[in-house]
């Protein structure tokens, strides 16, 4: 039997407690609001065109995905892994692409932005570990 490393277990948890957690709030939350604020010319056309209910199923959806890889992790499975780069890869692209159009903007980088890369960046690091890459076979 392989053994998990302890941070494989708190990343796991963590996405597990956060899928169920962030679904349960979310449905009640979008539900309950009487205007959703946008911020921008793409907000205001998703708000409009696909709606709370929209809104809402996507969401479901990306909570569903992160149970899903939590619970895979746990069990060290491959397309767990595999999911887990993606998510990370894609989330960081996502936040080198928004603070590129901040910084065209503001002509200032935010911090945040730096926290965030590092934040979605590490699992990128971690999961391809040799070590930890031979666990998920």
């Amino acid at each position: 039997m392989r053994k998990r490393p302890i941070i494989i277990s708190l990343v796991a948890g963590w996405l597990i407690l956060c899928s169920v957690v962030g679904a349960i709030v979310f449905s009640f939350v979008i539900l309950t609001v009487d205007t959703i604020q946008t911020d921008g010319d793409a907000a205001r056309w998703i708000v409009e065109h696909v709606g709370r209910g929209g809104i809402l199923a996507f969401m479901l959806a990306l909570y569903l995905l992160a149970g899903t890889i939590g619970t895979g992790l746990l069990r060290l499975v491959k397309w767990a892994r595999v999911g887990m780069l993606c998510a990370s890869g894609a989330l960081l692209t996502g936040c080198v692409v928004f603070g590129i159009f901040g910084v065209a903007r503001t002509h200032h980088l935010d911090t945040g932005v730096i926290v965030n890369a590092v934040v979605f960046g590490w699992p990128l690091y971690y999961f391809n570990r040799p070590q930890i890459r031979s666990l998920f076979t």
